[in-house]
C-alpha cells in the first residue's frame, strides 16, 4: 500500500484497483508528471469517442453500415456530433408529475435512432442466463476511468477522475487525503471551482450540466465519500456515501469504520459499488429521475427536476434483500432499518 500523505498515492491506488477489476486505464502507473492521461477525451463534446465507436462498431455492425451509408461524408463525426445533440436535449412528458429520463440516464437506457438506424449504448445485465446474445454483449460494455481529466475549452482546470460507460461520463471524483486536507475541500471545489456555466464566458461546461453527461459527482477523502448529483455552485447539496460506523459503546454513527486491510477506510467505493457488475446495475436499476411543479420565488410555477443516486445503506440493503430473496426464494419477511429522514420510501421502491 502506498502511503496516503499523497492524493497522487491515493490517485494511484483507486485506479489500480479499478484496473484490476476490469476497468480500462491509460497510461503509467505510478503517476507520472507530465504525461496527458487524459489524451482521447473530447471536452467539446464531453466523450471519449473511441470507445463510443468501438462499442458501436463491434455490437451493431448492422446498423453501423445503415448509418455509414446514410451519411458517407465523415460518418464517425457525424455519429459523435448526432450522440451529442442526443444527450443534450431536453425531455419532458404531458403529465409533468411523471418521471422522464434525459440526458445521459435517458440514452444509456433506450438509445437512439437516426433515420432507419437504431442504437443502444449500453447493455445491462438481462434478467434471465437464457439469452446468450445478451450476454454475451453485457461483456462488451467498455468501463473506463481518465485521471486528471481537463474538461473545459475555457481553462486548463482537470479532475481528478472521471468514469465512463461505453465513451459517455457518466461519474466525477475529486479526492483528498485525510492528513492533509479533509473531505470539505474537496465539496469546497466543487461548489467553487467546478462550474457547470464558465465564470468567465458563460458557456456551458457539458461535462458538469446536469443529468445531460456526468450523472454523479463523488467527493472522496480516505475516510469518507459524499455525492450529488446537480452541481449548482454554493447552493450544491452533497449526501453521505458511507457505509455507516458499526455499533459500539456509543452506538452506531456516520461515516466509516477503519479498513486495516485496505488501508482507507473507502475502499469500499471501488471495490464494492464500482466493481463492474454492480456498477452497471446502478447505472441499470438504481438511479431514478423525479419531475414535479414547484413555485419560484416569485410565485410562478415551474417544473423541478431531480436525480436520484442510491446513497450507500439503500444500495446495500437492496442488494442484500434481492441476494436473499434468490436465496430463500418468496414468502419471507425482512426489516430494513434506516435512520430518519435517509430515504427508507426510495429503499422500499
Amino acid at each position: 500500500m502506498a502511503s496516503i500523505q499523497s492524493e497522487i498515492h491515493f490517485e494511484d491506488d483507486i485506479c489500480a484497483g479499478l484496473k484490476d477489476s476490469g476497468w480500462r486505464y491509460d497510461g503509467p502507473l505510478p503517476y507520472v508528471k507530465g504525461y496527458a492521461y487524459d489524451q482521447g477525451y473530447d471536452p467539446r463534446l464531453a466523450l471519449f469517442p473511441e470507445d463510443v465507436i468501438a462499442w458501436i462498431q463491434d455490437t451493431q455492425p448492422a446498423e453501423w453500415a445503415k448509418f455509414q451509408k446514410n451519411h458517407t461524408k465523415d460518418p464517425v463525426g457525424v455519429f459523435l456530433r448526432r450522440l451529442a445533440d442526443e444527450l443534450d436535449k431536453e425531455r419532458t412528458t404531458a403529465n409533468k408529475n411523471k418521471p422522464t429520463l434525459w440526458g445521459t440516464l435517458h440514452v444509456l437506457r433506450n438509445g437512439f435512432k437516426d433515420v432507419n438506424a437504431t442504437f443502444k449504448m449500453a447493455q445491462f445485465a438481462p434478467s434471465s442466463k437464457d439469452n446468450p446474445e445478451a450476454w454475451a454483449l453485457y461483456g462488451k460494455n467498455r468501463l473506463r476511468v481518465v485521471r486528471q481529466l481537463h474538461y473545459s475549452l475555457h481553462n486548463n482546470k482537470s479532475i481528478d477522475l472521471v468514469l465512463f460507460l461505453n465513451g459517455l461520463p457518466v461519474a466525477t471524483m475529486e479526492l483528498k487525503t485525510d492528513t492533509t486536507q479533509s473531505i470539505e475541500h474537496a465539496i469546497r471545489q466543487y461548489k467553487n471551482d467546478r462550474a457547470p456555466i464558465d465564470g468567465k464566458t458563460r458557456l456551458p461546461e457539458p461535462l458538469l450540466s446536469f443529468g445531460k453527461r456526468a450523472l454523479v459527482h463523488f467527493a472522496v477523502s480516505t475516510d469518507e465519500v459524499r455525492m450529488t448529483t446537480h452541481l449548482e455552485g454554493a447552493n450544491t447539496r452533497f449526501l453521505p456515501f458511507n457505509r455507516g460506523l458499526p455499533d459500539g459503546h456509543g452506538g452506531a454513527g456516520a461515516g466509516n469504520p477503519v479498513d486495516t486491510q485496505n488501508g482507507y477506510a473507502t475502499t469500499y467505493l471501488w471495490k464494492e459499488v464500482l466493481e463492474p457488475n454492480n456498477w452497471m446495475a446502478v447505472m441499470g436499476k438504481f438511479l431514478a429521475t423525479h419531475v414535479s411543479e414547484v413555485k419560484n420565488a416569485k410565485g410562478k410555477a415551474e417544473i423541478k427536476k431531480t436525480l436520484l443516486f442510491p446513497r450507500y445503506h439503500q444500495w446495500d440493503a437492496v442488494t442484500r434483500l434481492v441476494r436473499a430473496t434468490l436465496a430463500d426464494k418468496v414468502g419471507k419477511s425482512y426489516l430494513v432499518q434506516h435512520s430518519a429522514g435517509s430515504g427508507k420510501s426510495n429503499t422500499i421502491g
